[in-house]
């Protein structure tokens, strides 16, 4: 079975890549995202997850776990950009924010998918 994973799945980069695969190809695609996609068939579902917190990405693997589906592709898109300032005006709480979600909550990420 193919499965898919698309994280920061309502908008942005997320969104246009579910609308651009082949849907076809997929068996199941779940779609992260702390807001709600919208979307959901008998093969897509959405799922709500603060991928910033540990507790929400370990409930998502056992949902999934609970399912017997597998992530065999992932599409790991969800991110924050930095505050709208310079940097000497930016804080060390905003930067840590920045790496927080663009860097570590891809690792858990990248962890729950390789299991």
């Amino acid at each position: 079975m193919k499965n898919i994973m698309i994280t920061g799945a309502s908008n942005g980069i997320g969104k246009a890549t579910f609308d651009a695969i082949d849907k076809d190809l997929f068996d199941n695609i779940i779609l992260i995202d702390k807001k709600n996609s919208n979307y959901c068939d008998q093969k897509t579902t959405s799922i709500l997850c603060d991928i910033a917190k540990e507790d929400d990405v370990k409930r998502v693997f056992n949902f999934l776990d609970d399912k017997g589906i597998v992530v065999t592709h992932a599409v790991n898109c969800a991110g924050v950009t930095g505050p709208s300032k310079t940097f000497y005006e930016s804080t060390l709480e905003e930067f840590d924010k920045v790496i927080n979600v663009n860097l570590r909550v891809t690792f858990m990420m990248l962890k729950g998918q390789a299991r």
